[in-house]
């Protein structure tokens, strides 16, 4: 039945112009079909619909006559051709006849998948995940639609978000300024950078600590810069206000008791291994299926690594590059916000001035690919009106880039003991 099906599919597409439309449409590729001549059909009929060339049986063969290596898969017989002409009955099945090529070209792509992987010394579990799932997204249907279908869409979105707004259910990121700007955490990807030791790990943990402590939303925490029990140590220094070095010596205070029970009950998941992007993503996904995660953040871009494409390319500025579109995916597939912290370039520190876009180190697509970036620094004003024996300084975040709302600055104020953000309330 399968093999029947790719023949009509591709007996169609040498015969129907509409039929090629929804081939490429659907995103369908050659590769799909099992067998060689039905494939250099396609091959050849989708080249030339491609460039606008007349599609019939003499165009397709030429072109397979004209490519040695497809001739030779083929068995070097270009007779099938008119036997494929001739067992053309009607288009009018044709997606369904599709769905079923591509339903089968999934099932032999995920048998060779698994083999493959049973071959290697060691099993890579998030390896398979993330292979499985992109071929998953490779064999989606058509994505093209129309304007009616996507303002559906959005009246559905736009309902449940009015919904959410309504009953409380927007998720606020515990700062009053930033929720100004943003509206709230939604699904998007979110960058936030600094320079080392300005504070974007206590940022993010100040974040965390509304959220999931406060709100009681289930968070993921992929701290990858530093062990779990160090997250908590912070945690409980925010919690208690003893200072970060000092925990220890003060062990059995009733207070880190307290804090540690109030963190215990926290719906936060703290995933601390040197894992992959790819890892991260299939781990992600476990989260929000088992615990209903809400909010993923990552600490920080530039100690992921991707296995794949360092195996194909070698180039870091390039694995920082696909790493941030796959941490874009990661937020538009589980439709969660997923802040990331990254580190800016030494050039900010050389200028000494406020932080641009262009600081993020080691790849520009950094930029392109988030929704929002803010950038954590201490600006002139913050300097002149910070004192040095006061507990509490100012830092200036720079919302420099938002896909969906306005940009501007914002101030926020950071208790140096407790290594804590909060609004910046003219302390």
């Amino acid at each position: 039945m399968i093999t029947e099906s790719a023949r009509s599919v591709a007996a169609s597409l040498l015969c129907s112009e509409e039929c090629r439309d929804l081939f490429a449409a659907d995103g369908a590729s050659p590769e799909w079909f099992d067998l060689p001549l039905d494939r250099a059909i396609a091959w050849a009929a989708m080249r030339l619909h491609s460039q606008s060339e007349p599609v019939d049986i003499v165009t397709v063969g030429k072109l397979i006559a004209s490519e040695g290596k497809v001739v030779s898969a083929i068995g070097g017989n270009l007779g099938g051709l008119a036997e494929v002409l001739a067992d053309h009955v009607t288009d009018s099945h044709f997606r369904w006849h599709l769905g079923e090529v591509r339903d089968e070209w999934t099932s032999r792509q995920t048998k060779r998948i698994l083999l493959d992987e049973s071959e290697q010394a060691t099993v890579d579990p998030g390896g398979i995940a993330r292979k499985l799932d992109e071929l998953a997204q490779a064999s989606v249907e058509n994505t093209l639609k129309d304007a009616r279908a996507v303002c559906m869409q959005f009246m559905t979105r736009l309902e449940r978000d009015h919904e959410l707004a309504m009953t409380g259910g927007i998720i606020e990121t515990g700062f009053k300024q930033i929720d100004a700007y943003t509206g709230g955490l939604k699904p998007e990807y979110w960058v936030i950078g600094a320079r080392p030791s300005v504070g974007k790990t206590s940022l993010a943990l100040s974040m965390l600590n509304q959220l999931c402590r406060i709100q009681e939303v289930p968070c993921m925490f992929a701290s990858i810069e530093m062990p779990s029990e160090a997250v908590v140590q912070r945690l409980v220094s925010m919690l208690t206000g003893i200072a970060f070095n000092d925990i220890a010596a003060q062990a059995t205070a009733r207070a880190v008791n307290f804090a540690l029970s109030q963190i215990a009950q926290c719906p936060l998941f703290i995933e601390d291994g040197n894992i992959t992007v790819e890892q991260l993503a299939a781990k992600a996904a476990v989260a929000k299926r088992r615990w209903g995660i809400k909010v993923i953040v990552v600490d920080y871009l530039q100690f992921l690594r991707s296995s794949e494409a360092r195996k194909r390319r070698g180039d870091r500025r390039i694995e920082v590059g696909e790493i941030s579109r796959q941490l874009k995916n990661l937020s538009r597939d589980l439709e969660l916000p997923v802040i990331v912290l990254a580190q800016l370039s030494r050039d900010q520190d050389k200028r000494g001035t406020r932080p641009k876009l262009s600081d993020l180190k080691e790849s520009g697509d950094i930029e392109q690919d988030a929704d929002m970036v803010g950038l954590l620094y201490e600006s002139g004003d913050d300097a002149d009106m910070n004192d040095s024996k006061s507990d509490y300084k100012r830092l200036s975040l720079d919302i420099a880039k938002q896909r969906n709302g306005k940009t501007g600055q914002l101030s926020l104020a950071f208790e140096k003991n407790r290594m804590q953000f909060s609004d910046w309330q003219h302390q």
